[in-house]
């Protein structure tokens, strides 16, 4: 597949932007989404001392997911946000570049 060269931005195609913006929201979310888990899952947690705390750190979150739900326990709620991470990173990209033409 030949590559096409642009002479800038603006001459790549609004659907070609948010082909873009999707991939890569995909390929955020894969890499990142057991870390935003974890995140989750402490920031949702008792405060210090309390007795609804259930976490004494990110480590011993992830430790205590693996044990309860095994990795898959990780990608728990995965596919809804690959549902999501395509069109809204698509539709941010396009959004974006349309913005900084708008400004030019």
């Amino acid at each position: 597949m030949a590559r096409q060269k642009t002479s800038n931005r603006s001459d790549v195609s609004s659907t070609l932007k948010f082909l873009y913006g999707a991939a890569s929201g995909y390929i955020f979310w894969v890499t990142i989404y057991p870390v935003d888990v974890i995140k989750s899952r402490v920031q949702t947690d008792g405060f210090k001392g309390t007795l609804d705390q259930k976490y004494k750190g990110s480590f011993d979150c992830a430790r205590k997911i693996v044990v309860a739900d095994g990795l898959k326990g990780l990608y728990r709620g995965f596919w809804t946000c690959m549902a999501r991470a395509g069109p809204v990173n698509g539709i941010v990209f396009v959004s974006f570049e349309t913005a900084m033409k708008v400004t030019e």
